[in-house]
Formats: C-alpha cells, structure tokens, sequence
C-alpha cells in the first residue's frame, strides 16, 4: 500500500512540474483520496483504539478531502504552482524528506512497513 501511496504522490509532483490543462483537478483529487485514506485507513481503522477523539479526526479529514474535491475537483478554484523563494525550497525539502524516508524505511525495515501498515 505505501508503494501505491508513494505513487500517488509522485504523480501529484508530476502534474505540478508539467502543468497541463487538467493538472489542478488531478492534484487535488490525488490529495482528495490520500486525506479520504488518512481518515478511514488510518484514523477510524486504528486509532480509534487508543484515542477516542479519532473520529473527530477522522471527520475532519473527510472534510478537507471534500474540499480538496469540491474546490479543486468541480469548481477547479485551486491553482498549484512552483514558485520561487525560501518557501518553495521549504516545499521541496519536505517532500523530498518524505519520499526519501519512505523509500529507504521500505527498503531497510521490510517487517517494520508491514507493522506501519497493519497499525
């Protein structure tokens, strides 16, 4: 699944280097699906187990994955782009970490993804 995930993420960096027509809609509802996933695979399936404030945690990613939809996705009224300055190498330090990270967690701790996975 983080491989599937990883790829989600890729192709969302992807449309936001090339910038196509549809490249908005398709990385807003690529974060659509990913927060829907953080709410329901993460926060309803397992947390709710130790922290009952899980499901306001849960609603609130389903929220802002309908808003991702509805703004980004149907009414198209959000616009990524690459820009320059302090806060564009602070983006792509942070995905570059996190691409990074996983990578080398999956490669590394095989047993240790299936564990962040079934958790």
């Amino acid at each position: 699944m983080q491989v599937f995930l990883l790829a989600l993420g890729v192709i969302a960096i992807a449309l936001l280097v090339v910038q196509g027509r549809y490249s908005n809609a398709g990385i807003s509802a690529v974060l659509m699906g990913l927060w829907a996933w953080q709410a329901l695979a993460y926060h309803l399936a397992f947390f709710t187990a130790i922290n009952p404030l899980a499901y306001v945690f849960a609603a609130l990613f389903l929220c802002g994955a309908a808003v991702f939809f509805w703004q980004g996705v149907v009414w198209r009224k959000m616009n990524f782009r690459i820009t320059s300055g302090w806060r564009m190498w602070a983006a792509w330090g942070l995905i570059l970490a996190g691409v990074i990270g996983i990578v080398l967690l999956i490669r590394s701790k095989p047993a240790a993804t299936r564990l962040v996975a079934a958790s």
